[in-house]
């Protein structure tokens, strides 16, 4: 381990914090691309192809299944093929990924970059952040953990607002040709100069040495097996299905409130805060109880979520989305430090490879919860049609049998005319522009 070298970890001169400046490029372009990008890529194959929104999303989703079986086998990988190697590798799948998106013409080729997509979160995806972070850090690894995944947020922030600028100048194929020059120009050195194992350090991950490069045989069913284990992953994973379903649903549930403007502002507010929380996080992370630090953490989001649910002021509506905020990019920072701290370096990237199969699933089901909320909200407004058609029949069918078909339309008439004076007021309330005079006709003339 590095703590036996009494290495000065908070030195800029130790060469660890090259090591979260490579992995910072790698989150930045990963999560860029591969996560943030996805609905860049849904219009603009639809704007440029005609393609439907549903085979987009079909080979997003197998893009993520695809995933979560690769990132089982990293620690198998490293050992294997070296940790250059396999980030390389995903450099490249990646590279060719974008490439292939902005010059593809059939949809078998879309199939095809989401699948080099994959080979690409396998090689510079968490899994493999967090593992070679792991075996550079001892005392200041929360700090690397924070730096290095702040490339996540960066990403979204930066190049999607970038590719879609460069998308409306240049066009979508010339947007990501560029991008994926730039991405190569800027990863490729840093990985080849600076990525690599801790040369006094063994292969802590898989349990070998790196001279010798024979893998340790961890048994994942013994990691399935361990409480630890899973009552890590399964509180984490709801609470990532949490923030998954209110970012989702943030600017839906306070546009009525504050409006549209001040909804857009707090999702800014917790984006920042998620960068602010993070930094401020990792600082003194190291010092606390990994599992107790999660636990005070999503029970603030838990407080912030139900003081939302009671308030109206636009002021607690903005603290509270500043709170919810300060945790969000946390519960990805977390599980490496609990794994490294009760399971241990051996069976880390094994564990790690096991823990992000949830965060993988709950990304390929957001799609299809959509889908499915959209299809019951059409059955239900279908049903309630068909309910009143059947009301108004059997009231009908009343009517005439007694003898009272004259009142019964009267009635109805009356309920269609209260409903029009409705729906008039409701036009009334709703600031409009005004309407111009109409022109003369001859007959006016």
């Amino acid at each position: 381990m590095i703590a036996a070298t009494g290495v000065d970890e908070s030195s800029l001169h130790y060469r660890g914090w090259r090591v979260v400046l490579a992995c910072f490029l790698m989150a930045f372009f990963m999560f860029g691309f591969g996560l943030y990008g996805q609905g860049v890529y849904l219009a603009e194959l639809q704007r440029v192809h005609g393609w439907p929104g549903t085979l987009v999303s079909a080979a997003s989703t197998l893009s993520f299944l695809l995933t979560s079986v690769l990132v089982i086998f990293t620690d198998d990988l490293l050992v294997r093929i070296g940790l250059r190697a396999l980030v390389l590798c995903g450099l490249i799948a990646l590279g060719a990924s974008t490439a292939l998106l902005g010059l593809m013409q059939a949809p078998w080729q879309l199939y095809l970059a989401y699948a080099l997509m994959s080979v690409g979160w396998t090689g510079m995806g968490t899994v493999v952040i967090a593992t070679v972070l792991n075996s550079w850090f001892v005392r200041r690894r929360g700090l690397a953990l924070s730096l290095a995944f702040n490339g996540a947020t960066c990403g979204g922030i930066v190049l999607v607002p970038v590719l879609l600028a460069l998308s409306g100048s240049v066009g979508f194929r010339s947007a990501m040709l560029a991008a994926t020059i730039a991405m190569v120009a800027l990863v490729l050195p840093v990985v080849v100069v600076f990525t690599g194992w801790p040369a006094d350090a063994a292969l802590n991950s898989a349990g070998g040495s790196p001279g010798r490069g024979k893998p340790a045989r961890h048994s994942r069913k013994d990691l399935l097996a361990n409480a630890s284990f899973w009552t890590m992953v399964l509180p984490i994973a709801l609470a990532l299905l949490a923030q998954m379903g209110f970012i989702i649903h943030q600017v839906t549930f306070l546009e009525p409130l504050i409006g549209r403007a001040s909804a857009g502002f707090a999702v800014t507010i917790m984006a920042a805060m998620a960068v602010v929380g993070r930094l401020s996080l990792g600082l003194f992370v190291d010092r606390l109880d990994p599992r107790l630090a999660c636990a005070a953490s999503m029970t603030s989001q838990a407080a912030a979520l139900l003081v939302l649910l009671q308030s109206t002021s636009p002021v607690v509506l903005l603290g509270c989305c500043a709170v919810y905020g300060f945790s969000i990019g946390n519960m990805i920072t977390f599980p490496p430090l609990i794994i490294q701290r009760e399971i241990g370096s051996t069976a880390f990237a094994a564990a790690m490879g096991l823990g992000n199969v949830d965060w993988r699933h709950r990304q390929r089901v957001r799609p299809r919860h959509r889908r499915l909320r959209a299809q019951r909200e059409r059955r239900l407004h279908d049903g309630v049609r068909d309910v009143r058609s059947a009301r108004c029949r059997r009231g009908r069918a009343r009517a005439v049998a007694a003898g009272e078909t004259r009142s019964w339309r009267a009635s109805s008439r009356a309920r269609t005319a209260k409903q029009r004076r409705l729906v008039h007021a409701c036009r009334c309330l709703t600031p409009t522009a005004p309407h111009p005079p109409p022109r003369p006709t001859p007959r006016s003339l």
